[in-house]
């Protein structure tokens, strides 16, 4: 009994401490038969000052050891329903709040806008349909390369709503946005290259932020521009996947397109564990040394330059950067560097799994094959230049086949 009033205990103040105090460590957790079996991102194959998870340049890595731990006592602690994870009661209130709360200030936005949702399609759904139904917009405008969802949503849409796509150039960079008084999607940073956008349309705006990173909004008035609805991704931080949250501008009309009596924002139940950890890795996010971050995509882009044929998705992208190369193919790219110990992205954000060539470097007019996507942080960073020499190289093997 005293073990798990101290394990609760222990929970809590992990909780209110907000991250001041609690501060991860990027440790790789000890793994496991199972872990071995499931995930070759976990894959203990190097010693551990080269284990996958330092070496990893993918968009999602494994949780730390102190991230598991605070989720295994939210489950231990909660009730049986993992939706709620701890269970009702004040004090859990209050955390919650305190989490949105961080969560909402990162953002300049307020916690009383934010609704969290386990599935990103169903964010952008509302968002969307919501905005849709509660105004008459003449038309919708949205670039080309916007997420696959939202372009399967506005595909879905009644076809006497006319859509308006509006180009982008090489450097990533929207122009001519169209008509001022259409409903604007629109996409603040690209989660394949990293670039961002630094102009917005006049119109009303829905704003894709799941990409983007704390602070980038800021650039911008949210104040004075008209925007009715911002989809978040806590992974845009380094949080945990399937945690989005949707805000909904009360100064504009908005109704839930859900078959339902009640048009207020539906409750969901995205998880309460995941939403108060992700709070904590926000706050450990702030906290990062950024200039380190922008200083290896730097380095990686000066390195991999000395090779012919390569293009380079936009410049200033921070933690994100693109490369795709001439005559090779991504498969064995990644093949070749994970003999080495190096993991990475290739193809498409929205489905890289299976490889699929990117719509966006398409539309931007640079090669889709041979695409190398990287996310830099501080757990990989001493890595950095490694893995640039040892992707030329297999560049230039793979290259040699031919």
């Amino acid at each position: 009994m005293e073990a798990a009033i101290n394990a609760r205990d222990n929970a809590l103040n992990a909780g209110r401490s907000m991250g001041e105090e609690y501060r991860p460590e990027r440790q790789h957790p000890e793994p496991t038969s199972r872990v071995l079996q499931v995930s070759p991102v976990t894959t203990a194959s190097h010693d551990q000052s080269s284990s996958p998870l330092r070496r990893n340049f993918q968009e999602s890595v494994p949780l730390t050891s102190k991230e598991l731990e605070f989720l295994g006592l939210a489950f231990a602690l909660g009730e049986s329903d993992p939706r709620w994870s701890f269970g009702p009661g004040a004090e859990n209130a209050l955390r919650l709040q305190r989490s949105l709360e961080t969560i909402a200030n990162a953002w300049g936005l307020s916690p009383s806008t934010l609704t969290f949702f386990s599935d990103r399609y169903l964010a952008f759904y509302l968002a969307i349909n919501g905005v849709l139904i509660a105004n008459d917009f003449p038309s919708i405008s949205l670039s080309t390369i916007e997420k696959k969802e939202v372009l399967a949503i506005v595909d879905g849409l009644p076809n006497s709503l006319p859509r308006h796509h509006y180009g982008v150039g090489i450097d990533g960079i929207f122009d001519l946005f169209g008509d001022d008084q259409s409903l604007h999607i629109l996409q603040i940073r690209n989660g394949e290259t990293g670039i961002s956008q630094r102009r917005l349309p006049d119109g009303a705006l829905i704003i894709d932020a799941t990409s983007a990173l704390p602070g980038d909004l800021s650039e911008f008035d949210l104040a004075s521009l008209p925007w009715h609805a911002i989809i978040l991704d806590a992974m845009s931080w380094g949080g945990p996947r399937g945690l989005y949250a949707l805000s909904i501008n009360p100064a504009f009309h908005w109704r839930n397109p859900m078959p339902t009596l009640d048009t207020s924002m539906p409750t969901f139940g995205a998880n309460y564990g995941l939403t108060i950890l992700a709070a904590l890795q926000l706050d450990e996010f702030l906290g990062r040394d950024h200039r380190a971050i922008i200083d290896a995509n730097e380095r990686v882009r000066e390195i991999v330059s000395q090779i012919a044929d390569v293009d380079i998705a936009g410049k200033d992208t921070h933690d994100r950067l693109s490369l795709s190369f001439l005559y090779t193919e991504s498969e064995e790219l990644q093949r070749s560097l994970y003999a080495k110990g190096f993991l990475f992205d290739s193809g498409s954000a929205c489905s890289s799994s299976q490889l699929e060539p990117s719509h966006v470097l398409t539309r931007m007019g640079l090669l889709s094959h041979g695409n190398v996507r990287l996310r830099f942080r501080p757990e990989n960073l001493a890595f950095v230049e490694e893995f640039a020499h040892a992707l030329i190289e297999a560049v230039g093997v793979e290259r040699s086949r031919r």
